[in-house]
């Protein structure tokens, strides 16, 4: 009997080892993403767009590679995300575009771009059922997608809704004896919390320094921008009188290298910093939900020794009691397992921005600088 039990438990260990170890990954399979074409679809009131992404799939090992493209709208996406959230809770997902009434759509449709890749590099979520229904082919066609967010929708049935409310009443109820004549002791800082801290003023440290390079970065394209208004400016006044001459079509160039440039390094580099600042707002999101998840599981579990509680109650709070540990334990375990590739990548996409940042500028006064000579 003794070495039965040993055999179990010495089973439940690996298996407990072999969830918690870090997932290998190979990258045999690789993800490219591409914007093919942007529809609108104009209403009454509003306009749909329609977005049309080309994938390619690559698989290094069988030397197989296979393509499709597939339409998604903004609704779409934040169901992604959202479905993202609920199902892969303290993954520091990429930042979604903001929804916004007055946008740029040219802008969005990079920042899509720049989403999907994050999400399909990443280890674990690339494989997610909800990603790969996203992208996949059967459901390439807008309406075949629509349909299927519909039919997912008409699907929560009536048990569905009474555990939500009862999970909703729970908090409700949480909330409400957190205000009742109990005092609470305040909640004093453990390790995790030390470590936490530490993650928070190094995520927001990486964060204000890359806004100042964002804001630099920024000054210069504004600056690209004003130089090109000036030189078609400068086309209009001349046009009539020297049109045919050599040196108003060497303006021509010149304000055509000039507009070329300044939406180049919008598109390339502006919008993707854009999109790693916004990163960085969903790692601070997950440690504010750290924090919160934490003190609301000390403050029930003080909660539980109120005498005035009556039976009902104390389990409905042991319910939240358990429910929170179980969120809080996945948050903080996923949420330090991606930590690592997530500040990697960051100071990665840093470097690569800044780096061909400069050399398209290099370029760029390389170019002028021959237009002068000519």
């Amino acid at each position: 009997m003794t070495e039965y039990f040993d055999q179990i438990l010495t089973s439940q260990i690996i298996s407990d080892v072999r969830k918690r170890a870090p997932i290998m990954d190979t990258k045999s399979i690789y993800y490219t993403i591409y914007l093919k074409s942007t529809d609108i679809e104009p209403h009454l009131a509003w306009e749909t767009v329609k977005y049309t992404f080309e994938i390619i799939k690559t698989d290094l090992i069988h030397g197989i590679e296979e393509n499709h493209q597939f339409t998604r709208r903004y609704s779409h996406f934040e169901w992604l995300q959202n479905e993202l959230e609920s199902k892969h809770i303290g993954r520091i997902l990429p930042s979604l575009p903001q929804k916004t009434q007055n946008y740029d759509k040219d802008k969005r449709k990079y920042e899509f771009i720049y989403y999907m890749q994050k999400l399909l590099d990443h280890k674990l979520l690339k494989n997610s059922d909800v990603l790969q229904k996203f992208i996949s082919k059967e459901l390439k066609d807008f309406n075949d997608f629509q349909d299927y967010l519909n039919k997912l929708s008409e699907s929560n049935t009536i048990i569905n809704r009474i555990m939500n409310t009862g999970v909703s009443l729970v908090s409700l109820f949480s909330k409400c004896v957190n205000f009742g004549s109990s005092q609470f002791l305040p909640r004093i800082p453990d390790k995790q919390d030390s470590q936490i801290d530490e993650v928070s003023k190094e995520i927001q440290l990486n964060k204000q320094q890359t806004e100042i390079i964002f804001s630099d970065m920024q000054k210069v394209v504004q600056k690209l921008l004003i130089q090109s208004k000036s030189l078609v400016i400068s086309q209009e006044i001349f046009l009539t009188e020297c049109q045919q001459t050599d040196e108003f079509m060497k303006l021509k160039q010149i304000t055509k290298v000039y507009e070329t440039l300044q939406i180049n390094l919008k598109e390339r580099y502006i919008y993707r910093l854009e999109t790693c600042i916004r990163d960085y707002d969903q790692a601070i999101k997950i440690i504010n939900q750290y924090k919160e998840l934490k003190d609301q599981i000390y403050k029930d579990s003080q909660q539980i020794n109120n005498i005035n509680i009556g039976k009902s109650k104390l389990e409905e709070l042991k319910y939240a009691i358990n429910n929170n540990k179980q969120k809080f334990e996945q948050l903080y375990t996923n949420f330090l397992d991606d930590l690592p590739i997530f500040k990697y990548q960051q100071q990665f996409y840093l470097k690569d921005i800044q780096s061909n940042f400069h050399t398209e500028l290099s370029e760029f006064y390389l170019t002028l600088k021959n237009y002068k000579q000519q």
